[in-house]
């Protein structure tokens, strides 16, 4: 009983108890081993049928007329029972969350769909509660006594087929695969569902694919949708550029947006302003 004095009085103790019996030629020849519980004084432990009185008992068990039992009682605390759990090995491999693929099966294959989203004639069937998720304007629409709530559909006007879809797929799975042909639309979508992440990751592809040519045009999006960061980065772009920019098509346009013109004009008479000095 050394082994169960060593263990602090205040804590729960627990054993695992083996019962054997030993033959005539003192090996063991039947054991049995209780699961584990807790030592409790004054209990005792066994099993009302343990060995059968047969032939073989009488012939093989009994040595002078004795039967002999071993009793092996190990004890242990719960942290040493928590440590030797937490030690086994476990190759159980995770399977990858799929959340994604099976949205996007659900959306393509317009599963239990609620809501039609009505792009130019073209109707794209969905879900309340993905496009609640997903977008807080979305959300204000169907939480609310609208018109769209009530008729299970939302007429869209003023972005594209093509737009839309792409936008739709972002919003099911949180990918947008042909972004560097959308992203214009897709920023102006982004914007009006307001769908931030979506929103920032146009701005930087079109920051990416910035050109002389399309300089302004980045800019008026940007300014448009209030995208100040996009819109700081081309400015400082064309105030490197300004013969080149304002030399294309495109700056005819801004002209005609004097605030966003002034702007601009502003930032190069001060980096001009700068050099000279």
């Amino acid at each position: 009983m050394s082994e169960l004095s060593s263990i602090e009085k205040s804590k729960k103790v627990f054993s695992e108890t083996t019962f054997s019996v030993l033959n005539s030629e003192g090996k063991e020849e039947f054991h049995r081993t209780m699961p584990i519980q807790e030592f409790v004084h004054s209990t005792s432990w066994g099993y009302n049928e343990f060995i059968k009185k047969d032939a073989k008992f009488r012939n093989q068990m009994l040595s002078n007329k004795a039967l002999t039992i071993r009793c092996e009682v190990k004890f242990s605390d719960m942290n040493d029972i928590a440590e030797e759990y937490h030690q086994c090995d476990c190759n159980m491999e995770v399977p990858e969350c799929n959340l994604s693929e099976n949205l996007a099966s659900l959306f393509e294959n317009q599963e239990f769909t609620d809501v039609v989203l009505s792009v130019n004639g073209k109707d794209f069937p969905a879900h309340k509660l993905v496009l609640a998720a997903r977008s807080p304007v979305f959300r204000a629409m169907f939480k609310h006594d609208t018109i769209e709530n009530e008729l299970n559909r939302v007429d869209i006007e003023d972005i594209d087929e093509q737009v839309a879809g792409e936008m739709l797929k972002y919003i099911y799975t949180g990918k947008c695969l042909n972004l560097k042909k959308s992203a214009g639309g897709l920023l102006a979508a982004a914007d009006k569902y307001d769908l931030y992440q979506l929103k920032t990751m146009c701005a930087k592809t079109l920051f990416e694919g910035l050109s002389v040519e399309n300089a302004t045009s980045v800019l008026s999006l940007a300014d448009m949708h209030g995208v100040e960061e996009l819109k700081n980065k081309v400015i400082k772009f064309i105030v490197s550029n300004p013969t080149e920019v304002m030399g294309t098509e495109g700056w005819k346009n801004i002209r005609s947006n004097f605030e966003l013109a002034d702007e601009v004009c502003l930032a190069i008479a001060k980096q001009s302003k700068r050099t000279t000095n």
